[in-house]
């Protein structure tokens, strides 16, 4: 899972057939290794701008959409709460994001 904060929407002139009608966006990611990269996900439950979101990468986010030959690499799968510290989340359980001191992010 990757943690990070959208954007912008993308807006494609022509999409691959498994894309038709999908709302695509860009993020940059926030926090670790990656802090401040950008990528371009298939958004599935109706982020907005400036939102936090959890982004499911390869696999996990072609399982978003039901279909395993999707040429889909990145999908928005939650949006979290605004007060969430993701500078500190270390674990996602249940869809449900946990700091280092093992409370809830709320």
């Amino acid at each position: 899972m990757i943690a990070a904060r959208v954007i912008e929407c993308v807006w494609a002139v022509r999409t691959a057939r498994t894309l038709t009608g999908s709302r695509l966006i860009l993020a940059e990611t926030i926090g670790g290794s990656r802090n401040g990269e950008r990528l371009v996900a298939v958004d599935t439950v109706g982020a907005g701008i400036g939102e936090k979101v959890l982004i499911a990468a390869g696999t996990a986010a072609r399982n978003m959409l039901g279909d395993d030959k999707s040429p889909v690499d990145a999908a928005v799968v939650a949006v979290l709460e605004a007060e969430c510290a993701l500078d500190r989340v270390w674990a996602v359980k249940g869809g449900k994001s946990w700091n280092e001191a093992g409370y809830l992010c709320q």
